[in-house]
């Protein structure tokens, strides 16, 4: 029920936060290692410059459009 509230990607999150909870008390659920989830940058994804077609690619494409026309 807590999962669905919080909108938790598994339901057993809850399960083992309440297992280290009871093992270390509030110690037991910091992070120790790793940067949060919530820390992290996101890589910015470089658009792909166009690439423009050589002479020699186009007769390519050309002759293959023919053929297939043939």
């Amino acid at each position: 029920m807590t999962a669905l509230h919080f909108d938790l990607s598994s339901p057993s999150t809850t399960w083992q936060w309440e297992r280290r909870f009871k093992k270390s008390g509030i110690a037991g659920l910091e992070r120790k290692q790793g940067i949060s989830k919530h820390m992290t940058k996101h890589k910015q994804n470089k658009p792909q410059p166009v690439k423009t077609p050589t002479p020699a690619a186009e007769l390519k494409h050309e002759n293959h459009m023919v053929k297939i026309e043939n």
